[in-house]
């Protein structure tokens, strides 16, 4: 936040969305103080497609914010949807700059976003199926995305047991190295302690 272009988002929402003079309100009928925080770049920025569409990871990098989730919208050949994966890259000043969507044929949701400090962008989460032509390992796989600035996809990978996988979280080093956290219904990197 402050000077340089930081974002700042507190998830309400009001008449006035474009003032960053403190005179907006977090838009809770029972609190109308004005904002007290940092200057604000930017207060809040709504799209998606006319289906179901949800964000559940947020990355801010020094050259823009990677939003991640789902959306239920038909693919490009108009074929309906489980869920597909729904990334979208703004600029620091809350420009949508590019929007993408794919997935596999089954169940696909990012839950975690990073950037590193090359400007790589990487997607995290859960696929019920074989996403990016990778075979499955099990009901549900881990899956980590590497995209470059401009949206395009450098590599997919799966991985997981023979039951039902998931990565919810992913943070990134200075040497480049990903740590992901998340859950598992089978033996994964060493048995299971249990339910």
């Amino acid at each position: 936040c402050g000077e340089k272009g930081g974002v700042h988002d507190d998830g309400g929402t009001t008449d006035d969305a474009s003032a960053t003079d403190g005179s907006a309100t977090d838009g809770n009928a029972t609190d109308s103080a004005p904002w007290t925080g940092p200057p604000l770049v930017w207060r809040s920025v709504q799209w998606g497609t006319p289906s179901e569409d949800g964000a559940n990871a947020l990355a801010v990098d020094e050259l823009g914010v990677t939003v991640a989730g789902y959306t239920m919208a038909p693919d490009s050949a108009g074929e309906p949807e489980e869920l597909d994966l729904l990334v979208t890259r703004l600029s620091l000043q809350g420009e949508i700059l590019w929007s993408r969507q794919f997935g596999s044929p089954s169940w696909d949701q990012a839950y975690a976003a990073a950037a590193d400090l090359h400007g790589n962008l990487f997607v995290a989460g859960g696929t019920m199926g074989a996403l990016g032509g990778q075979p499955q390992a099990g009901n549900g796989d881990i899956f980590l995305i590497k995209m470059d600035q401009a949206g395009e996809i450098a590599w997919t990978r799966l991985w997981g047991t023979g039951e039902e996988d998931m990565a919810f979280a992913m943070a990134i080093d200075g040497d480049r190295a990903i740590y992901l956290t998340g859950w598992t219904a089978g033996s994964l990197a060493g048995s299971n302690a249990g339910n």
